[in-house]
């Protein structure tokens, strides 16, 4: 069994009423329970459904553990932690729950999975456990659209610039004037660019821009060990790093092709003063198009699990983390991790207050018990 790094994902928790046997529970990409779709945005639904993403990992430690049940509990000590905002930006709704709120559905949560407080001197926490919760913003889309669009009005500008050098080229090679012939042959005014902004971007578009910046790519990398475990999050990122190779290699080769066929039309207007090519086709024409068959790509659409789990990562979401450890060993001042439990919720058009509750409720069946991965529950939110 793979050891859990105590650091690779941020602690926390939560909470509900017992379910089902958490063996018989779906599988991700299936539904717990019967999901209601809407065209509507979750922000102008009464009662919008979420999908709950919930997972525990285990120590050898912990596996060694009995696990708890109503009538044979495990008595805790919680230790309760402040909101997290976390990633990109604070997200748009990321009002905090109230903490009394969030302690109490914690509480019946896992009083329901076997999980009871400890009340000296009747009882002494068997386990700690440490409860963190917060939000973990991806990038909105914004500096990628400005960026884009920057980038766009930086390629018309130097397409203007080319032309007016190869018309003052002609003019200079022929002082009785260009010849209908080689005019004929000068590449078109460009066009000015087209507003970017507004749009919502795909996994694919927000790719390069994660691939470009160290610190968008380790956000990402969080998020996927909050939504899909460690494993998870080692396989995307080694998949992120062999994409940035096949990319660099790609881009190298691009601009080698983009220095000869420069080289070709230098000398074809020296010579002739015709038969100009314009070199910003190479440019927005790559040798092949990466979108479609890179690394990335091929694990992106590797599965209908490993989609969904990565469109998780790329979007914002609320958390909640459970971190159990050793009371025992807690008491001596070491930390001796036994499980824990992640939960998130896609944050996009819904408020903390109103679906932390039912995250940690959705939870309950989890709590200390090992899943085959990520177990993804359909709730509604009212």
């Amino acid at each position: 069994m793979k050891k859990i790094p105590l650091g690779f994902a941020i602690l926390g928790m939560g909470a509900a009423a017992f379910a089902a046997d958490p063996s018989k529970s779906p599988k991700l990409g299936q539904k717990s329970s019967a999901s209601a779709f809407s065209l509507l945005p979750k922000a102008l639904q009464k009662n919008p459904t979420i999908d709950c993403n919930i997972l525990t990992e285990m120590t050898p430690a912990g596996q060694e553990l009995r696990p708890p049940a109503p009538q044979e509990p495990t008595y805790y000590f919680p230790q309760v932690g402040n909101l997290q905002n976390l990633g990109e930006v604070a997200s748009a709704n990321a009002k905090p729950i109230p903490p009394d709120r969030l302690r109490r559905a914690v509480k019946e949560s896992l009083a329901a999975a076997g999980y009871l407080e400890a009340a000296a001197p009747e009882h002494q926490p068997v386990v700690v456990i440490v409860i963190n919760y917060g939000s973990h913003a991806a990038t909105n889309g914004e500096a990628e659209h400005t960026l884009e669009a920057n980038a766009a009005q930086a390629d018309y500008e130097e397409a203007v610039r080319e032309r007016a050098t190869l018309l003052a080229t002609l003019e200079a090679a022929n002082p009785n004037g260009i010849s209908s012939d080689n005019f004929d042959k000068m590449p078109p005014p460009p066009e000015p660019p087209s507003s970017l902004g507004g749009e919502t971007k795909t996994v694919e578009e927000l790719l390069p821009f994660i691939l470009a910046d160290p610190r968008r790519h380790k956000q990402l990398i969080d998020r996927a060990a909050l939504m899909g475990g460690v494993a998870f999050a080692e396989e995307l990122a080694k998949v992120l790093k062999e994409e940035t190779t096949v990319r660099q290699t790609s881009a190298a080769s691009d601009r080698g092709a983009d220095r000869l066929a420069a080289q070709a039309d230098r000398q074809k207007i020296i010579s002739a003063a015709s038969g100009y090519k314009n070199n910003q086709a190479a440019k927005l024409n790559p040798t092949f198009d990466l979108t479609f068959i890179g690394p990335f790509y091929r694990y992106y659409r590797r599965d209908e699990k490993t989609t969904y789990l990565v469109n998780e990562a790329f979007g914002s979401c609320y958390f909640v983390v459970a971190s159990a450890f050793d009371g025992a060993a807690m008491a001596k001042g070491e930390k001796r991790l036994l499980w824990r439990t992640k939960l998130t919720v896609n944050s996009n058009g819904v408020a903390m207050g109103d679906v932390v509750p039912v995250l940690v409720a959705a939870a309950s069946p989890y709590f200390g018990r090992e899943t085959d991965g990520t177990v993804r529950v359909s709730k509604r939110v009212r």
